[in-house]
């Protein structure tokens, strides 16, 4: 049985916010690396459902910083909602819409995952999810 975005999602924090994370290796797990565009590594998934990933890497480290994931079909606010739990919202930036930011735990004890969704919709194709140290 296929695995579903939330799944996917899921699955992808825990790799991002494990301790021991590093950009490259953090990448290959999640599927065969195409390109290098300035540090920021685009990666062909592996998982179905996901049509890119781009891994990001912490601008003093090789520690990964947030992953971009491109879905194939839209999911929705509600579905996030139902999954994560209620939502933050960022102000919006120049030219970027505001976001939900669902803060979330992993399976990691020293990192959280943030997983942001663009609000000017009721579904989004793009995800960014955000590695956080826990206070």
């Amino acid at each position: 049985m296929p695995q579903t975005i939330i799944q996917i999602v899921r699955e992808i924090s825990d790799s991002l916010t494990q301790s021991t994370a590093q950009t490259r290796n953090l990448a290959e797990k999640l599927g065969t690396i195409y390109e290098k565009i300035f540090d920021q590594l685009q990666v062909t998934p592996k998982f179905e459902g996901i049509t890119a990933i781009t891994v990001m890497p912490q601008a003093t480290s090789d520690e990964p910083s947030h992953i971009r994931i491109r879905l194939a079909k839209a999911i929705t606010l509600n579905e996030l909602v139902t999954a994560f739990g209620n939502y933050d919202e960022s102000p919006p930036m120049a030219n970027e819409p505001a976001h939900a930011i669902f803060e979330f735990k992993t399976t990691s004890t020293t990192h959280r995952a943030t997983l942001m969704a663009p609000l000017d919709s009721d579904s989004t194709t793009t995800l960014t999810i955000r590695r956080d140290m826990i206070p």
